[in-house]
This record gives structure tokens, C-alpha cells and sequence, in this order.
């Protein structure tokens, strides 16, 4: 799952999109400015408009949605 997070953040032009954690946690990822993924590749760092932000370990990244497709149809 973090390579496909990777990919996300590589994907242009840059569509926002919500990482999904195993307990059901949302986070969106609205810019490139708003995450990456650690060096080592065992989690990634989402940041908060507001400040603060949250770490992600690889083992409780367990989805990726965009939100623009929820309303396609």
C-alpha cells in the first residue's frame, strides 16, 4: 500500500485523494505539500491544514479512496 501512496503523490497532474487506515480513519491528502512517505518506506506523514499532522504506519494503511469518484455516476 505505500508504493500505491507513492504513486498518488507522484500522479500529475495531482488529484487529491483519502488514505484509509485499519481502524477506519480518514485523512485526505488535498496537495504534494500536505505528505510523503518516510525514506525507509515503513510509513507515511500526512500533514493538517491546521497544523499538526499524523504518522501512518505501512501496517495500518489499508486503503486509498479519491473522493471526486464517490460522486461520478
Amino acid at each position: 500500500m505505500i508504493a500505491d501512496f507513492a504513486a498518488c503523490l507522484q500522479q500529475r497532474p495531482f488529484q487529491p485523494f483519502v488514505a484509509v487506515t485499519s481502524a477506519g480513519q480518514k485523512y485526505l491528502v488535498a496537495s504534494l505539500d500536505h505528505a510523503h512517505v518516510h525514506a525507509r518506506r515503513t510509513s507515511v506523514v500526512i500533514d493538517f491544514d491546521e497544523g499538526g499532522g499524523v504518522v501512518i504506519s505501512a501496517l495500518h494503511l489499508a486503503a486509498i479512496e479519491f473522493p471526486d469518484e464517490a460522486h461520478a455516476a
